[in-house]
């Protein structure tokens, strides 16, 4: 039996608290980037003092703190989804506000169009 003593740097600083259950029950059935999305994304929430709460999280910054690619991710998320470990919107507040803007602008173009 392997004994070990662990030596990462600044784990007497600032941490980020991990559920057991992740550790105990999901960390044998969770593919590699699965593991680094929770890890994220509990570091973000929780370990900010924002847990509960919703988080925004371009891919460009998943890429950069995961360490994998965007399709990698995307499985990942779609995976943590559909096992209800993760809820993702189908469109954001953002996205949404967007799109209503994208529309007004097309019925005024429309509306103009059809004054001439």
């Amino acid at each position: 039996m392997p004994r070990l003593h662990l030596l990462l740097p600044g784990t007497r600083q600032a941490f980020t608290k991990i559920p057991n259950y992740l550790v105990d029950k999901l960390l044998p059935s969770l593919k590699d980037t699965e593991l680094r999305l929770l890890l994220i994304l509990l570091r973000v929430t929780t370990g900010f003092q924002n847990e509960g709460k919703a988080v925004t999280l371009p891919y460009h910054k998943l890429k950069k703190l995961s360490g994998r690619e965007s399709e990698a991710i995307s499985k990942a998320i779609d995976s943590l989804r559909s096992r209800g470990l993760i809820h993702k919107p189908s469109v954001t507040r953002h996205q949404a506000l967007r799109n209503a803007k994208h529309k007004h602008r097309q019925t005024e173009k429309q509306q103009y169009k059809e004054t001439k």
